[in-house]
């Protein structure tokens, strides 16, 4: 089963070399430009996503 990870970051281009790092590594990402748009693709995708924090 492939995890999900969620990405929050405001900077586009990191945010892009996140998820595509992420996505090379196996992981199925889902990324978001803020916190408050972050929360709602936890609430649309339920509790689905791998916990880690940096």
């Amino acid at each position: 089963m492939m995890k999900k990870i969620l990405v929050i970051e405001d900077e586009p281009q990191t945010r892009e070399i996140l998820v595509e790092s992420l996505e090379a590594e196996g992981f199925d990402v889902i990324s978001a430009e803020n916190g408050h748009i972050g929360i709602n693709q936890v609430k649309e995708h339920g509790q689905a996503f791998a916990s880690h924090t940096l």
